[in-house]
C-alpha cells in the first residue's frame, strides 16, 4: 500500500518513519459526497446522490470518476448499480494511491 513512498527495489519495503509521516485518510461524510456530486452538475435528487455516495463509501476519487457517467443521465448509476458495487469493492480495499497506480496514472 505504501510502496510508492518506499524504495521500489525491495519488495515489502516500508517508508522511512523519520522521513515520512503516514496518515490514513478515510472517505468524506455523505453530505460532502453529495456536494462533490452536485459540484459536478449531477441532476439526481439528494436521496439518489446520498445513495451513490454511500455505495462508494464516500471515496472522493471514485465520486469524481463516477460523476461524468451519471452527468446528463439522472439515475444512470442507480440503474447500473454494478458500477457502484465494483467501485465500493475498490474503495474498501485500496487507497487513492493504489487506484492511481492500478490505472497507470502517476
Amino acid at each position: 500500500m505504501l510502496a510508492d513512498l518506499a524504495d521500489r527495489r525491495y519488495e515489502g519495503a516500508e517508508p522511512d518513519s523519520e522521513l515520512v509521516y503516514v496518515k490514513r485518510i478515510f472517505g468524506v461524510a455523505t453530505v460532502a459526497g453529495v456536494e462533490i456530486l452536485r459540484q459536478r452538475q449531477l441532476k439526481d435528487s439528494v436521496p439518489d446522490l446520498q445513495w451513490i455516495s454511500e455505495r462508494v463509501k464516500e471515496h472522493v476519487f471514485l465520486l469524481a470518476q463516477l460523476a461524468p457517467i451519471d452527468k446528463g443521465k439522472p439515475r444512470y448509476l442507480q440503474k447500473h448499480s454494478c458500477l457502484l458495487e465494483g467501485a465500493s469493492e475498490i474503495a474498501s480495499k485500496w487507497t487513492t494511491s493504489d487506484i492511481l497506480q492500478s490505472i497507470k496514472i502517476y
